[in-house]
């Protein structure tokens, strides 16, 4: 069997390549998960089947109220919205002129909210260790 092109071509194919958006990965996550879950229910344990419900329920709940944690996920890590991507006629935008979002830690939680959560917590761990002093 011959390839169909050669190595040039395959890199200038990829390099032309439209980019992926948030809803592509999310769907290739969401396909995923439920082949995955269904293959092990098949050859593992039928149990497995609650994990291929429960994103099929992710699924229906992310349609009906428009909110989806891996879509909130994927863009803290970088990931882009299709109309950062597309211009209105569908055809791709300058890559130049999209940021780059690098998808790090800090991208995920803030110094800020890290800041103010430990000494929220510290401040509840310690009223709990009071209480039960005096208890």
């Amino acid at each position: 069997m011959r390839a169909s092109g050669t190595g040039r071509e395959i890199r200038e194919s990829r390099e032309t390549a439209a980019p992926w958006s948030v809803d592509r990965w999310g769907r290739l996550i969401a396909g995923l998960g439920v082949l995955a879950c269904t293959l092990l229910a098949l050859l593992h344990d039928p149990r497995w089947l609650y994990g291929a419900l429960f994103a099929g329920l992710n699924l229906i709940a992310s349609a009906l109220t428009d909110c989806c944690p891996v879509h909130n996920l994927l863009i803290r890590l970088g990931a882009r919205e299709r109309e950062d991507l597309f211009l209105p006629g569908g055809s791709l935008r300058r890559m130049s002129a999209l940021p780059h979002k690098p998808a790090t830690l800090s991208a995920l939680i803030s110094p800020a909210e890290i800041r103010d959560e430990v000494p929220a917590r510290v401040a509840r761990r310690s009223s709990r260790i009071e209480r039960a002093r005096m208890n």
